[in-house]
């Protein structure tokens, strides 16, 4: 026991130390540095890679096993093989310093607010799942997956369909994908694509709300078609659950969760804004901004003598418990790289040349269909986008960059719901005790469906607007 712990302790260190080191890196540019990094990555990585579980594992091990292959089969460059474990480095200062603004959000009462002002709003079903979807829209912006099992236990006791809370939680939490610079998925997307975020975030956000409106509008029109009653009792696995006695909603509790919000909203508008005045990517502004809002939001709550008992449990336990996705990510990265370098690169801008003939919207369509049918047969669609943002120049296909990766994007979001090996689904399946499949595209094809011809004219739309 004390050994694992012993190991738990050792890899939240490395995690933080490949993030310390990727941000050294951006200021001391050697290769002496460089080197050092890769080092050390290797080493977390060795240390993560036996606690990773699941479909994570068998992704991670195929695109690492695959990446090597391909690396010995046409004798590649070492260079190559170091740029490849670095590519998508930057995503694990995310992964580092983002959970750190989970702590002033727990020991600033806010999670006490959130659940009174949640159970208010169960009085009426309408109000009710739109309010749970924006807040699942909002904190997951930042908790990530954290957000839905947090308001899911919230909601244990309000007397609704499991199936409405559950399409609630997803409809927020795939909006959110879209847009956050706190998602992983978003940085791989931009760093591919030499985006800057703050060229991105406009239209990343007006498509995050297209989404998240018509789920919203569907998913109420379908709640209108089923029981319009209180609906607990038949569900015997609800039927005893009695919900936590809370003290009524106060003004109080509604102002922490105001309060919450816009202090979300003014971070992303100071990222926005770093970026445009520094030049430094948002990737790396996360990080710092991360840091100082973690530091500044609990001196100012009165709990900075809480701060370094906070620091050690998201060190020795939070860390480690994120290694799925930090494996996840720099194998999808390492694969891309190696992609480069290959025959398969030229292969697939031939094939991609020949949709020419194709009339502009339906090459959007194509590429927003992709990913999500291959992820419906459990193609995780981190390998099908980062090998459509790291192989394929949008201008080949017509697009402007932007437009190109808000389509991927919007791609990878609306596979979330289609795909049964997602985390958000199976997060879902377990917590509402069915399978994945069910929870995502049994009961949401024609949202994602819908979601997909939207996105088709959206980025038709703004390509026109952009080129």
């Amino acid at each position: 026991m004390r050994a694992v712990k012993s190991l738990q302790n050792i890899q939240g260190i490395m995690i933080v130390a490949v993030a310390l080191g990727y941000l050294a890196i951006q200021i001391i540019q050697d290769d002496w540095m460089q080197r050092i990094v890769v080092a050390c990555c290797v080493g977390m990585t060795l240390l993560l890679f036996p606690h990773v579980r699941g479909i994570t594992l068998w992704i991670s091990v195929c695109m690492l096993g695959v990446g090597h292959l391909l690396f010995w089969v046409y004798d590649l460059e070492w260079a190559v093989w170091q740029d490849a474990v670095l590519f998508n480095l930057n995503l694990i200062t995310l992964f580092a310093f983002v959970p750190l603004l989970s702590l002033p959000i727990q020991y600033g009462g806010y999670l006490h607010s959130l659940e009174r002002v949640l159970l208010l709003y169960s009085e009426k079903k309408k109000a009710f799942f739109a309010f749970i979807s924006a807040i699942t829209f909002v904190i997951g912006s930042i908790l990530n997956l954290g957000a839905i099992r947090l308001l899911y236990g919230f909601l244990k006791g309000v007397p609704y369909r499991r199936d409405w809370v559950g399409r609630a939680l997803l409809i927020g939490f795939i909006s959110t994908i879209m847009w956050s610079p706190y998602f992983a998925s978003v940085a791989l997307v931009n760093k591919s694509l030499h985006l800057n975020y703050s060229d991105f975030a406009p239209f990343a956000i007006s498509e995050a709300l297209l989404l998240f409106l018509t789920g919203n509008v569907m998913g109420m029109a379908q709640m209108n078609r089923q029981s319009a009653a209180f609906t607990a009792e038949s569900d015997e696995d609800r039927a005893n659950i009695q919900g936590p006695v809370l003290s009524p909603c106060t003004p109080e509790d509604r102002k922490k969760v105001t309060q919450l919000a816009v202090l979300m909203a003014a971070m992303l508008v100071s990222l926005i804004l770093l970026e445009k005045w520094t030049g430094i990517t948002v990737m790396v502004l996360v990080a710092y901004v991360s840091m100082f809002v973690t530091v500044t939001w609990m001196l100012y709550l009165g709990k900075g003598a809480r701060l370094m008992e906070g620091a050690k449990e998201y060190l020795y336990k939070l860390l480690p418990s994120i290694g799925n996705e930090v494996i996840l990510f720099l194998s999808a990265g390492f694969l891309g790289v190696i992609l480069l370098h290959t025959p398969f690169h030229v292969l697939l801008v031939e094939q991609v040349q020949k949709f020419d003939e194709l009339w502009p919207i339906a090459r959007i369509l194509l590429f927003a269909v992709l990913p999500v049918i291959l992820s419906v047969i459990g193609i995780h669609q981190i390998i099908t986008v980062t090998v459509l943002a790291t192989s394929i120049d949008p201008a080949l296909i017509g697009l402007h960059p932007v437009a190109f990766g808000i389509l991927l994007m919007a791609s990878w979001s609306i596979s979330t719901i289609v795909s049964p090996v997602t985390p958000v689904t199976i997060t879902l399946g377990i917590l509402l005790r069915e399978n994945s499949f069910t929870v995502g595209l049994g009961r949401n094809y024609g949202y994602a469906l819908t979601a997909i011809l939207l996105t088709t004219g959206f980025v038709y739309a703004i390509n026109q607007l952009l080129l």
